[in-house]
């Protein structure tokens, strides 16, 4: 009797391994791919499948072992059909079921859409861009010597739509060192930013590129096809592909282009591995359980304050710290007092402004430095521009309504500060983008404003002669220690 339990309870046991398929999933080395993985993985687990990553070099590499059977799925973009050397053109992919015919062609199904894009762009510094009159793609060809181009990893060798493909289609000359190959979307930004290339390709997660100083180039020939984010089915799971279907269907449509662009943040800026980013996005879509408790790594809490508009500082810091403590993912900490936050030890590091640092004192506005923490890093600058409506008269550039930004932020202290030293008070506290609004339907005469060096907003008022730009220097005013009287060099605004 007891044999026969033992015989029944193996066979059971053999039957339910039978059953249990496992899944190879490949991994391109790229971070979005990796991320796709993540999520296609533990969705599959979710519904009772077992998932496991085969690491591949690039899309090419990888649809060879998708074809030969070494992996069953792999993450990709619709777009890629032509980097496979399919022989369809962006505008046949473009037209209905060219993408699934494209695939289907070479042995591969389509599997579900996840939501998303992820096109690729060419951009350039935007300073760069308009000093030398360069909108579309085919305006690189004015560059002399040729073109200093950033590519990511794998894309040179892209038959279709990779790098040499572009440069035959525009008919532009690269630079004679060739490009630069690299791999991290954040470090190729940063080469294009420190001037150290004239342009990049970089995949487009809807990320605010005015507020890098970038732009992107017009595609004016259409040399790109749309890069919709799905699965690749190869022939080994073809046989299962509707049981793959009905557990990959919680994922499918599921993933905006917005959701994306915060896991990037979160793994390339802020340090969080693409497992654990992935997850939390699962569970907040409700696809995954929750992530149970503490996780591998302790984040660095990193407070600033809501009020203050800081842009792609915030996220500049963010990967600062992140590479200065690489064993640590960064969580931000929304809080108007950072540096009291700081004090009492609800976060480690602060981002602030210079007049935070040094507004503290007895009956001094400015020179004392507050001393709940110390100085680490200088993140980057902003500037103070003193605006006037183009329309109004009269030599004193304050005469009239003086608007400044909201109230609490640093740029509206700042503003207000100045004007005070001037024996003006602003009339107006808005959000800079209002206060441009005011100043063209002529409300209020005159703002003075802190952003960027480069401000998209304020360059878009100057080109549409809303406003112009007037100095503050023949008002003699009294400027804090941490401002520094500044001549903007010529060009840097239409119409300076």
């Amino acid at each position: 009797m007891t044999r026969r339990w033992l015989a029944l309870l193996l066979a059971v046991v053999l039957a339910a391994c039978a059953r249990e398929r496992v899944y190879l999933v490949g991994v391109q080395d790229e971070t979005s791919h990796t991320l796709m993985a993540e999520m296609l993985s533990e969705t599959l687990r979710r519904t009772g499948q077992r998932a496991i990553q085969v690491p591949c070099e690039d899309i090419r590499h990888c649809t060879q072992l998708l074809r030969a059977g070494d992996i069953d799925l792999l993450p990709a973009y619709s777009g890629d059909v032509i980097a496979l050397g399919s022989g369809r053109s962006a505008e046949e992919l473009r037209l209905p079921g060219g993408v699934y015919r494209g695939f289907a062609a070479l042995g591969i199904a389509l599997g579900p859409d996840l939501g998303f894009e992820a096109p690729f762009r060419v951009i350039m510094r935007q300073d760069r861009a308009g000093e030398a009159g360069i909108e579309t793609i085919g305006d690189l060809a004015k560059l002399e010597g040729g073109i200093a181009m950033a590519v990511p990893e794998g894309y040179a060798a892209r038959p279709g739509d990779g790098l040499h493909a572009l440069v035959r289609r525009y008919g532009l000359n690269l630079a004679q060192d060739g490009p630069q190959v690299i791999g991290n979307d954040a470090d190729r930004m940063a080469q294009l930013l420190r001037g150290a290339v004239d342009a990049a390709v970089m995949r487009d997660f809807g990320y605010d590129l005015a507020a890098f100083g970038a732009v992107a180039l017009e595609d004016n020939l259409g040399f790109f096809p749309r890069y919709h984010a799905t699965v690749l089915i190869g022939p080994s799971a073809v046989a299962a592909e509707l049981e793959l279907r009905r557990a990959m269907a919680p994922l499918s449509g599921r993933v905006r282009g917005s959701d994306m662009r915060d896991l990037m943040q979160d793994v390339l800026a802020h340090g969080w591995t693409p497992a654990h980013a992935a997850r939390r996005l699962l569970v907040t879509k409700g696809i995954a359980e929750g992530l149970g408790p503490g996780i591998e790594r302790p984040p660095i809490v990193l407070a600033l304050d809501p009020r203050d508009d800081l842009g792609a500082q915030s996220e500049i810091a963010a990967r600062t710290v992140s590479r200065a403590f690489p064993e640590r993912p960064v969580e931000f900490l929304n809080v108007f007092d950072p540096l009291g936050a700081l004090a009492t030890g609800r976060a480690e590091i602060a981002l602030v402004d210079s007049e935070d640092f040094f507004r503290f004192g007895r009956g001094r506005l400015y020179g004392l430095r507050d001393t709940r923490g110390e100085a680490a890093a200088v993140i980057g600058e902003r500037r103070l521009y003193l605006l006037r409506r183009a329309g109004a008269r009269g030599g004193d550039a304050l005469a009239g309504a003086v608007g400044v930004q909201a109230y609490g932020s640093t740029a509206g202290r700042v503003a207000t500060a100045v004007l005070s030293g001037l024996d003006h008070e602003p009339t107006v506290r808005a959000p800079l983008g209002e206060l441009l609004d005011l100043l063209g339907s002529g409300e209020i005469d005159a703002a003075l404003v802190v952003d960027s060096p480069r401000p998209k907003i304020i360059t878009e008022a100057l080109q549409a002669h809303r406003i112009r730009l007037e100095s503050l220097a023949p008002h003699g005013a009294e400027l804090p220690l941490f401002l520094s009287d500044t001549r903007i060099p010529d060009g840097t605004f239409p119409g300076q």
